[in-house]
């Protein structure tokens, strides 16, 4: 079989790269089930600035309302409530509005397919990526957005002045996956003692136990934990199908599933695979949201880089030596996690779906 070369390895490299500007990112509104409100939530609350420690540029912006610039057409012009120096989105022109908000969509993709954790430098790059892509995006439709277009391109100051209203959704996105999981575990851990609930975080926390499907019923002990299949644990396979797979042709893997890595066969089909990124950072949320069960009562703890971070890594790492290692057997792998999320509560009408035990799907 021919292996397409994955999304998140460069090339010549082998390592993870920013991605370039592209037109591969999909458009327009979804109804994808992860943040599909970004497009009628309001931009997150931002701290004034206080007039007296203003730049004198900002001060003037303060007052007027708009950027002090003459150099730029009017209708790249950023606006600003007064007092404030920070973007909110909401005070956008339309033609703003609709690049940040197709550039916040792309982002997501953009994270799930390179790094769900990325650093701040990282993180700028994907932003910037993201906004010139979706102002391209927009221009083909709107030319008159043109001019913004090329103010992303040339302005470093106007996109800086823009990335925070960005940068804001990449921890808004994480947290919605950690949600997810934190539902699943709720339902576990609810009706049960405090005893048996501190057994069970300790047990699945050990060795990565986790992220490994337990075994089909019956065969005695030793089959506790299929270790012959990590990353096929079906809580892990139930958010990947909740928050990606789900939505018909609007959900997020309809519509970047030409972005999902995968093998071509010799009858010429592809078969998909999930990105590592995307398991990785289901798998870390998960591992959060038992952590936070581990006294026996829900202890909530923020989703942070500073406590999850290392975390993420190790599955990021876990998930390459798998794959130099024991490439085959990391693509069957993946390629398994891709076609059972594709299939959790697709079964005949009326089937619960607490009936399907997704941990004995070969």
């Amino acid at each position: 079989m021919a292996s397409e070369i994955p999304s998140w390895l460069d090339p010549a490299l082998g390592a993870r790269r920013c991605p370039s500007v592209s037109n591969t990112v999909g458009t327009g509104t979804s109804n994808m089930s992860l943040g599909n409100n970004i497009y009628t939530m309001p931009p997150p609350v931002l701290a004034e600035t206080t007039l007296p420690t203003q730049p004198r540029q900002d001060r003037a912006q303060a007052a007027t309302g708009t950027e002090s610039t003459s150099a730029w057409p009017a209708n790249t012009n950023l606006l600003f409530a007064p007092g404030v120096t920070r973007v909110l989105l909401a005070r956008q022109r339309q033609l703003i509005r609709d690049i940040v908000r197709l550039a916040v969509d792309d982002l997501r993709a953009t994270l799930i397919f390179n790094d769900t954790f990325p650093d701040g430098i990282l993180a700028t790059c994907f932003i910037r990526s993201s906004l010139n892509t979706a102002a391209e995006k927009v221009v083909k439709k709107k030319p008159a957005a043109s001019s913004i277009q090329e103010r992303l391109l040339t302005n470093d100051d106007y996109v800086l002045k823009i990335a925070p209203v960005l940068r804001a959704h990449i921890p808004l996105f994480r947290s919605e996956v950690k949600d997810r999981c934190n539902s699943i575990v709720l339902a576990e851990y609810t009706s049960k003692v405090p005893a048996d609930i501190i057994q069970s975080v300790d047990w699945q926390l050990s060795g990565y136990n986790y992220v490994h499907p337990k075994g089909p019923k019956g065969l005695g002990s030793n089959r506790l934990i299929m270790r012959s299949q990590p990353y096929r644990n079906s809580r892990i396979i139930l958010v990947i199908h909740d928050l990606f797979f789900t939505g018909g042709n609007g959900s997020f893997r309809a519509r970047y599933d030409h972005l999902f890595p995968g093998n071509t066969g010799n009858d010429g089909q592809v078969v998909r695979e999930v990105p590592i990124p995307m398991v990785a950072l289901v798998a870390t949320a998960l591992y959060a949201s038992l952590r936070e069960w581990r006294t026996g009562d829900l202890q909530t703890t923020e989703f942070s880089t500073t406590t999850y971070f290392d975390v993420y890594r190790n599955h990021i790492s876990t998930l390459e030596v798998i794959l130099n290692d024991r490439e085959s057997a990391f693509h069957k792998m993946m390629a398994a996690i891709y076609a059972q999320a594709s299939v959790v509560g697709n079964g005949a009408a009326g089937t619960p779906m607490a009936q399907l035990d997704l941990d004995i799907l070969e």
